[in-house]
């Protein structure tokens, strides 16, 4: 479940400039030195528990080294940004350095260093290494005399960076920074580069895409991030758009998932492509449950007033249930170090909060609450087991335990939400306890879920999908029902006195210190609470 997966790979970040360039020993680049530093740093953030001991024999505290690297390695890229050219040893460390951030819980700060990764790949100039041809998003000319296993490294590094650049404009709510009409790259061959040796002037032969190679999760991607782009130029376009393009943009992304090769599906056999096949249906999640979600966060029309985006409310709502269920029951396969990466926290987190907003618009559908609520004490449940270590599954807790709070002062005495352990202070409040007897509830639910079939073609079963399990929340079977004349009200974005509007939910949610953020956030919610809420399955 990994960004960069090329990136993070010893043969091609540390021995492959030694080795296509025929040298025998590692290059002594400030640029290289800041790559081997940084990807030092991050093999022991993502040490594992089994080898701490080992570690533990040359120092005391590993922490201590993994900063001084990261700390080392950022120095050497600045040195090396003053002093020497570009070069693709530059670019993977400034990615890595971005991808180190994330994984730390802080968002923002990667995503600044994300940014100047993507300049310094897009400022690469033609020299007579191959490291530096003109830049990466464009395809290398023949006059360069590039080998096709470096011009593959090349493709495949730009093609990461691209698809870091599209899925974190998507979670932080940010435009991207690589337009595809600046791109003339061609897509990652799909080919197994293990083996061939990289002086050979042969061409890579690529398989068709119905063969499975390690670089045909990357060519999904990659096509995966092109859609997803389509959501942030609805979003941040300044020019009006209708229902409809939201509609159609969400065919795509079905279509998408039901194009998908057998070796990705996720409801056969386990096999050495499951983890891959997750991540790309849990990326068509995520990314539909952004496109949706934007009509949760807006004043519900009165009955009988027309209500054209109530299909987007029920999709956020059972789209962010189904990746609860899914990646609740992908965590058992996964190791407690590879919990660390951020994307993993966040997208349980994201699926819960969705669900928690959407209580808080309908606090009188007790049956509503009671089911929302089972699905959100799931998730938290599965970031507590992440461990105290891992910071964004900290704070992710921190931020639901705020908003079940927030439900638990609302919804009705009768309301019986899921008790969970006491949870620490979450900026002074604690979820209130509740006298009256709770809703039986066993993990025997997801199973149920798995085996039920979905009539929605929005909702269909595509991949490792999971319809939802509330009758209530039933929907029409003809697509783009709500087409035609977009009708808005008033959008519940946050805006900080004299700033632009935040989108709410974004990665920047789960920064350190943001108690200002959720306070504003449960302002807002009090401010459109109506005084009788509408339900959303009615």
């Amino acid at each position: 479940m990994h960004d960069y997966r090329a990136v993070l790979n010893w043969k091609d970040s540390i021995t492959a400039a030694s080795t296509v360039e025929g040298l025998s020993s590692p290059p002594t680049t400030l640029s290289y030195i800041s790559l081997l530093n940084i990807v030092l740093a991050t093999g022991l953030q993502y040490l594992a528990d089994k080898d701490m001991a080992y570690v533990g024999r040359f120092t005391a505290d590993y922490r201590v080294i993994e900063a001084s690297l990261r700390v080392h390695s950022k120095m050497a890229s600045d040195l090396s940004e003053a002093e020497e050219p570009p070069d693709l040893n530059r670019v993977e460390a400034i990615m890595l350095q971005a991808l180190y951030f994330q994984n730390c819980g802080r968002p923002n700060i990667a995503h600044n260093l994300a940014s100047l990764g993507v300049r310094t790949a897009q400022a690469l100039v033609s020299r007579s290494s191959f490291w530096a041809a003109p830049g990466m998003h464009h395809e290398p000319s023949r006059s360069q005399n590039l080998l096709p296993y470096e011009a593959e490294l090349r493709r495949r590094l730009w093609w990461s960076i691209y698809c870091h650049d599209r899925r974190n404009s998507i979670a932080l709510g940010r435009p991207y920074i690589i337009h595809d009409q600046h791109c003339d790259v061609k897509i990652t061959a799909n080919a197994d580069l293990d083996g061939l040796s990289p002086l050979d002037p042969a061409p890579i032969r690529s398989r068709p895409l119905t063969e499975y190679t390690p670089a045909s999760f990357k060519i999904f991607a990659i096509e995966l991030c092109r859609l997803g782009g389509g959501i942030t130029d609805y979003m941040q376009s300044s020019r009006p758009h209708a229902y409809a393009d939201i509609l159609a943009l969400d065919d795509m992304f079905v279509a998408f998932q039901s194009n998908l090769p057998p070796h990705f599906d996720m409801s056969q056999r386990a096999t050495t492509v499951t983890q891959e096949g997750a991540f790309l249906n849990f990326s068509i999640l995520t990314y539909r449950i952004q496109m949706h979600r934007r009509y949760l966060l807006r004043k519900v029309p009165k009955s009988p007033s027309p209500d054209p985006t109530a299909q987007s409310r029920l999709l956020a709502v059972q789209l962010s249930q189904r990746l609860i269920a899914t990646l609740v029951g992908s965590l058992g396969k996964l190791t407690r170090e590879q919990m660390r990466y951020f994307t993993v926290p966040f997208h349980v987190f994201e699926g819960a909060a969705t669900l928690a907003i959407a209580t808080l618009q309908t606090p009188s559908d007790q049956a509503f609450v009671e089911l929302n609520d089972r699905w959100i004490v799931d998730a938290r449940d599965a970031l507590v087991r992440m461990g105290d270590d891992n910071v964004t599954a900290s704070e992710a807790v921190r931020c639901l335990d705020a908003l079940r709070h927030k439900i638990s002062t609302i919804v009705p005495p009768r309301t019986r939400l899921t008790p969970v352990h006491p949870p620490p202070d979450v900026h002074g409040a604690t979820i209130t306890k509740h006298s009256a007897s709770t809703t039986s509830y066993s993990n025997g639910r997801h199973a149920s879920i798995s085996s039920t079939a979905s009539r929605n073609s929005r909702l269909g079963s595509g991949h490792g999908s999971h319809p939802p399990l509330h009758s209530n929340l039933s929907m029409s079977t003809q697509p783009h029902t709500a087409a035609g004349t977009d009708i808005e009200y008033e959008e519940w974005w946050l805006r900080p006195e004299g700033g632009e509007p935040v989108w709410p939910l974004g990665q920047g949610a789960l920064e350190f210190n943001q108690t200002g953020y959720w306070t504003n956030l449960m302002q807002r919610l009090n401010a459109l609470m109506p005084p009788t809420p509408p339900s959303l399955s009615s």
